[in-house]
């Protein structure tokens, strides 16, 4: 886990910490890599979602917007599921862990994260913008030659000329001081530095003989040395990155991946925040940022060998139950709560309105109440794909009821029409118990006998 300040021209490092030692011996799990800050892991899993809303808010999607939930969805040429669960061939296919309303706000999805709802939206981003946003924020390793593992390819190529649906999941190995600084970025509104570690350098004061100066209190005198802070980026427009922290705020409340953690240590400071999880449980991490710091903690199986993990207490197992919400969600809030307040008052910058409503996005036209066909007509001539499902309601049927999404959407994206059936699922009445049946015994007298 690392802590980094936000700022407008130094990106300083805080904190850093790991719960390995450097050492030769593996038996006391000791290790000489840098792992604090190297690639490492097996992937931040759907901390790797805020990366395609990202993108998607540079193209005209509004935080105030709601995204399509289907329980599963299929993408054609976004990489292939290798025929998994009966899914089609050259085909990713993707399924929610749980059960989710079929359309969610921005922020809801975010804090709720179900997956098919971020693949569907890198579909229509592109996977492209997605890994460019996910390195301008801070990920810059993943630019790096060679960090696909080939020795030559970048990662970020891999996932942009493989056009991998994947990569919104983070499924390979990250820098944990980058992912850090992803929030100091954001934090900074948008203004990317480099982790910086050095506060200050200095030397010994000398005389004009060489000979070094002793202070007052009988110690060598020191004095400063100017040197150039590395050059920081915008990288992305102040609002986007207000906006977007304002819809990572409800992680921590409510229906929240991480709300379980916050509770247990009483965290109720305004936060921008995302859990993440691979899929094989074997690694997972949470990131978090206000106003005042930014820090990402990050879990995974570092043996030469690694199995999943299991949590309470962290440990290799068969089958893993290690969450971002866990151990990664709980180091954080135990470690940032003590000293939350002690560099201001801790607070999330406000929204900007043009990007809760979308900019530079197409308005998507009213259809509700029109035809399936008359509204697909409207959509596509208004420049949108469209997809077509089927919703209950008390409409006509084939007449559209909503759409997702709704408002402003990214020109030439995709949007759901949902169409009545035309009628709504009887909740089942109850009935009134019917009277008992009253007989008479001889000997004994009358007995009720109740119905059924």
């Amino acid at each position: 886990m690392s802590v980094i300040k936000p700022g407008n021209e130094s990106h300083d490092i805080m904190a850093m910490a790991s719960s390995r030692v450097y050492g030769l011996d593996q038996n006391l799990n000791q290790t000489v890599q840098p792992q604090p800050f190297s690639m490492v892991g097996d992937g931040a899993g759907s901390i790797f979602k805020i990366f395609t809303v990202a993108a998607a808010m540079e193209n005209g999607l509004g935080a105030g917007s709601s995204l399509a939930v289907p329980p599963t969805f299929q993408a054609q040429g976004m990489g292939s599921s290798d025929g998994a669960n009966g899914c089609p061939p050259a085909t990713y296919c993707v399924k929610n862990d749980g059960k989710y309303p079929a359309r969610m706000s921005v922020t809801d999805a975010l804090a709720q994260s179900p997956n098919t709802a971020f693949v569907k939206l890198l579909k229509d981003v592109g996977v492209a913008p997605a890994v460019d946003m996910a390195v301008r924020l801070g990920m810059r390793s993943y630019a790096s030659p060679g960090s696909s593992g080939d020795g030559e390819q970048s990662l970020a190529d891999y996932f942009k000329q493989s056009n991998l649906g994947s990569f919104t999941l983070g499924p390979t190995a990250v820098n944990a001081l980058e992912l850090s600084n992803v929030g100091a970025t954001l934090a900074s509104h948008g203004v990317w530095c480099p982790p910086n570690p050095i506060a200050s350098i200095t030397q010994p004061k000398r005389d004009r003989y060489g000979n070094e100066v002793i202070d007052a209190n009988g110690a060598p005198a020191v004095q400063e040395v100017a040197f150039d802070r590395p050059q920081c980026e915008k990288v992305v427009e102040p609002g986007l990155a207000d906006t977007l922290a304002n819809a990572m705020s409800a992680d921590d409340r409510g229906a929240g991946t991480a709300a379980g953690a916050a509770g247990s240590v009483g965290w109720s400071l305004p936060l921008a925040s995302k859990t993440g999880t691979t899929e094989a449980h074997r690694s997972s991490g949470f990131i978090g940022f206000t106003n005042n710091f930014a820090a990402a903690a990050y879990t995974y199986n570092d043996s030469p060998t690694p199995s999943e993990l299991c949590s309470g207490p962290l440990r290799q197992c068969s089958s893993g139950t290690l969450y971002g919400g866990s151990e990664p969600a709980r180091t954080w809030f135990n470690a940032m709560l003590p000293i939350a307040n002690n560099f201001g008052p801790t607070a999330l910058p406000p929204n900007d309105p043009a990007y809760v409503a979308g900019v530079g996005g197409t308005a998507v036209p009213s259809v509700a109440g029109m035809t399936a066909s008359a509204a697909t007509s409207r959509l596509e001539a208004a420049g949108f794909r469209v997809a077509q499902a089927e919703t209950e309601s008390a409409q006509a049927v084939g007449t559209v009821v909503s759409t997702s999404p709704e408002g402003s959407a990214i020109a030439g994206s995709t949007i759901t029409i949902y169409v009545s059936t035309g009628r709504v699922q009887q909740q089942p009445t109850a009935r009134a118990p019917a009277p008992p049946t009253t007989i008479t015994v001889p000997g004994i007298g009358p007995i009720e006998i109740p119905a059924g």
